[in-house]
């Protein structure tokens, strides 16, 4: 009697199911524990306020190859059509008759979700965000650059890496649309598949909410993308590996690089306060030098930054202590230590504007001492001391500094995220570098046609070639030494994250990893800073191997498959992908020859 009785309540209440019932033991195409024909999911679908859960009504069942089946069962056709018709019966701003999301089948609904995100950057703000971040170390070494390729050569080769980078960036800062079209493709033809008013209705409310700034700004969870997901789509999980680890390599070699340049900051501005404080006129300078304000230096003894201004002070107690090879990168370590511990170095973000201010007060350093140099060029006589080569053997070097200099590319989408008008970033993109590149070419060309010694004396970081006793030196190395002081935290922050989350799933697994991890950094900081200080071959050789992924290899070959995906591939895109493919492996293969 009983069980006629539940059989009873489940003929009238069909979609209701006891808690008693074994939902694991649902069984395909069992029509007394399920209606209509198909496939179900071993779900259970609880809520603790219900006495009783509502079974899944319909879940299609799947081919092989992945297509949905569709169901032609007459009572799934007559379930919907009862609950569209008791839907017009209330007031449509009411949900008392809606359709319940677990009646519909699945097939209904849209493998993804938007949402209308506001941004609120404008155009201006993103086009300085750009510029400001890419403004970096490289710009110490673009005098040293320019020499090492010459004159037009480097003209040339700036102008090309500002193209090319620009381009692979915009294919980057487009890409996320094309994945949401690729996938909204696939949802409208799964939909089409259905033969129902209400997939029109879906159909129409989908194409009206994916507009352009909804396909550029949203993904499958209305957030945008990484260029790791991008890849991780389009090429699989060897492609999020291999941009990852070019990402934690690129990190890396700015964190050698910011490491060197604190610990020449920092020993010049302190012997320049000793200097002060002692009464003392400051350093001499090197004897070669044919000016009173220059020290020609030379990789022979650019890596020992001791001797340019110490080299008279041998037995003084504070070059013992205060020595740029052996004590000040450890100094450093006792303050940097703990801060790169931090959980979350947050305070450091707020310091943003610093970079700013130092790139400014760079440019007004060059300003006022090539005003104080005047013109130095001469491309006719080969012997004079102001000779400019029109081109050098050596021009790879500026390529691979480059690389790193016009690098961007795995941050963009991020400074992007918050954009008002995504539609104007390919315009705000383009004035970005086109203004890192006038700086480039602003502080790296007028330092090296008006460099009053001779050009082979330009050092890699061309504040090398000024004495600690020289002011606007001194200033110009305080301000740097705090920009590059809050950012280094933020970088090794970036790449604990990234490490970390690789590793063991979490950005923060506890205090005795993140300790082990940074303090393997820093060893490595600190050998390079004490055995290879020479920021531009550091720059140039950890640009062009992290160029070559992000720059030239990652970018083209996601936008080839991508056009392989919509069908729309042709051979001149093939071609000319594959071209800035080779040329970036050119780029990288080419460091290893030159010899500076």
């Amino acid at each position: 009697m009983t069980q006629s009785m539940g059989r009873e309540e489940e003929e009238i209440n069909p979609l209701l199911l006891k808690h008693s019932h074994n939902h694991d033991s649902v069984e395909k195409g069992s029509e007394s524990d399920v209606l209509g024909s198909g496939s179900v999911e071993k779900t259970c679908w609880t809520s603790q306020s219900q006495p009783m859960n509502r079974r899944p009504f319909h879940y299609p069942s799947m081919s092989n190859l992945g297509n949905i089946c569709e169901d032609q069962s007459i009572e799934v056709s007559a379930t919907v059509s009862r609950h569209r018709y008791y839907s017009k019966l209330t007031d449509p701003s009411l949900d008392t008759l809606k359709i319940p999301d677990h009646v519909v089948p699945s097939y209904f609904f849209s493998p993804f979700l938007f949402r209308k995100l506001v941004g609120k950057q404008s155009s201006i703000i993103t086009i300085f965000s750009v510029w400001n971040t890419m403004m970096g170390t490289s710009l110490l070494s673009m005098p040293w650059a320019v020499q090492q390729a010459g004159f037009v050569l480097a003209l040339v080769i700036m102008l090309t890496m500002c193209g090319i980078c620009l381009y692979t960036a915009l294919r980057i800062i487009r890409m996320p649309a094309l994945v949401v079209v690729l996938v909204l493709h696939l949802c409208i033809a799964t939909i089409l598949r259905c033969h129902s008013m209400l997939c029109e209705h879906l159909l129409m409310e989908l194409c009206f909410e994916t507009s352009y700034s909804q396909l550029f700004k949203g993904n499958a969870t209305g957030e945008l993308l990484e260029f790791s997901d991008i890849a991780r789509h389009f090429l699989g999980r060897w492609g999020e590996w291999f941009s990852l680890f070019f990402s934690l390599l690129t990190l890396l070699g700015s964190a050698v690089v910011y490491w060197v340049l604190m610990t020449n900051f920092s020993f010049h501005s302190v012997v320049y306060l000793h200097s002060l404080a002692t009464g003392a006129y400051g350093v001499q300078n090197n004897a070669n030098s044919s000016d009173s304000d220059l020290i020609c230096t030379s990789f022979s003894d650019s890596t020992k930054n001791s001797t340019l201004c110490s080299s008279n002070s041998n037995d003084d107690l504070f070059y013992k202590i205060w020595n740029v090879d052996l004590t000040v990168p450890f100094f450093l370590l006792i303050i940097i230590f703990p801060v790169v511990n931090l959980k979350s170095p947050t305070f450091f973000t707020k310091f943003n504007a610093l970079g700013t201010l130092a790139v400014m007060y760079l440019i007004v350093f060059t300003i006022m001492k090539s005003t104080e140099w005047g013109m130095n060029f001469d491309v006719y006589n080969s012997a004079s001391p102001s000779f400019v080569p029109l081109y050098m053997p050596s021009f790879p070097a500026l390529s691979g500094v480059l690389s790193l200099a016009f690098f961007i590319h795995n941050c963009i989408l991020s400074l992007c995220r918050n954009q008002k008008n995504p539609e104007n970033n390919v315009r705000d993109i383009s004035i970005a570098f086109m203004l890192v590149c006038i700086t480039y070419l602003f502080i790296g060309v007028l330092l090296y046609v008006t460099f009053p010694l001779k050009k082979f004396c330009i050092a890699d970081n061309i504040l090398n070639n000024f004495g600690s006793s020289d002011l606007m030196a001194f200033l110009t190395r305080l301000f740097l030494f705090f920009q590059v002081f809050t950012l280094f935290p933020l970088i090794l922050y970036l790449l604990r994250i990234q490490a970390m989350h690789f590793l063991f799933g979490c950005i923060y697994p506890g205090l005795k990893q993140i300790v082990c991890l940074n303090s393997v950094l820093l060893i490595i900081c600190i050998l390079f800073a004490i055995y290879f200080p020479r920021i531009g071959t550091i720059i140039r050789f950890s640009g062009s191997f992290s160029g070559l992924a992000y720059v030239f290899v990652l970018p083209c070959i996601t936008y080839l498959k991508a056009q392989k995906d919509r069908r729309s591939l042709t051979i001149t895109s093939v071609v000319c992908h594959v071209f800035l493919v080779l040329l970036g492996f050119a780029n990288f293969v080419a460091q290893f020859f030159v010899d500076v």
